[in-house]
């Protein structure tokens, strides 16, 4: 399933580079509508014989209007197209895989051939579906179709993208020891290069952002806390090690 969601994600981003002359069009319109809005209020204060030239005026604001269309184009790239057709994809595979898990947690559970099956894997099987349906899904849902274009944008990205490492640890950790969770070498191999792509769709096609100091100070504060929760994680999974081979 991981590998399939890989896979989408991946095509969908392919499409969404096919189809950038659109979505630069679709871009370039939103400031000449919202300057055409108050440009003829700005006309109106043009001095005049008989207020024709001040309509004049305004005219020379519909001329505007579409140079600033023109300008649109050029001051909001593609580039900040990259992370909405990103997270769209992502989120519906996160809904796509997160629903058996919520609706249906035993078959999950009973496909993958565990010896043993409580009531208490069950429910901590289905409370990974509560957290797929009702917090990832929706957050990435609304921030890449609801959210303006910027820091914020670019931030869930680079917390998902460690939170992929998170996930790659954990299981590169168990796969190479007892691999309880059953892991085939595929999905642990899809597991290990999910975070390069997140984090190459963030290098390579992140939202704009005018405030360069306040993205610097955010990216150095997420990493460096992110950092110290992943050396627990780690000296964690070592104690864990050591306490078993005893």
């Amino acid at each position: 399933m991981r590998a399939v969601s890989l896979l989408a994600v991946l095509l969908a981003f392919a499409d969404a580079l096919t189809f950038s002359g659109h979505a630069r069009g679709k871009l370039a319109a939103r400031p000449a509508i919202a300057r055409r809005s108050t440009t003829p209020k700005l006309a109106d204060s043009g001095g005049g014989d008989d207020g024709k030239v001040g309509g004049d005026g305004g005219g020379g604001g519909g001329g505007g209007d579409d140079g600033g269309g023109g300008g649109g184009d050029e001051s909001e790239p593609f580039i900040g197209r990259g992370i909405t057709w990103f997270l769209g994809a992502k989120s519906a595979l996160t809904l796509v895989s997160g629903l058996p898990v919520l609706l249906s947690p035993s078959s999950v559970l009973d496909d993958l051939g565990f010896p043993l099956i409580t009531k208490a894997h069950v429910l901590s099987t289905k409370m990974w579906g509560v957290w797929q349906c009702f917090f990832q899904f929706l957050l990435e849902f609304t921030v890449a179709f609801f959210v303006p274009a910027g820091l914020t944008r670019n931030l869930l990205l680079l917390c998902e993208g460690i939170f992929e490492i998170g996930l790659a640890v954990d299981v590169h950790h168990d796969f190479t020891t007892a691999n309880s969770g059953r892991y085939s070498k595929s999905i642990h191999d899809v597991y290990v290069w999910s975070p390069p792509v997140f984090f190459a769709v963030l290098l390579l096609f992140p939202d704009p952002v005018t405030d360069v100091a306040a993205r610097l100070r955010a990216y150095t504060t997420v990493g460096l806390v992110s950092a110290c929760i992943l050396g627990a994680q780690v000296a964690g999974l070592q104690l864990a090690s050591t306490s078993d081979k005893k």
